[in-house]
């Protein structure tokens, strides 16, 4: 893909940071486990989100669009 290796290693170590992935040294990076209450938290999350951007979407609509 043409990307120097720094800038993925960089993204990968702060993914690693935020607890997204699991690094195995001079190995591999896999995507970290999550439990239920965390796939929970994100639909809630999701789920204000667009109910909020669904109520500001109607506040600017215009006729046009």
């Amino acid at each position: 893909m043409r990307v120097s290796r720094m800038p993925v290693r960089e993204a990968v170590k702060r993914l690693q940071v935020e607890g997204l992935v699991d690094i195995t040294p001079h190995k591999e990076a896999t995507v970290a486990a999550v439990t239920k209450e965390q796939i929970a938290d994100v639909f809630l999350v999701r789920t204000v989100l667009e109910g909020l951007a669904a109520r500001e979407a109607t506040q600017r609509i215009e006729a046009k669009d």
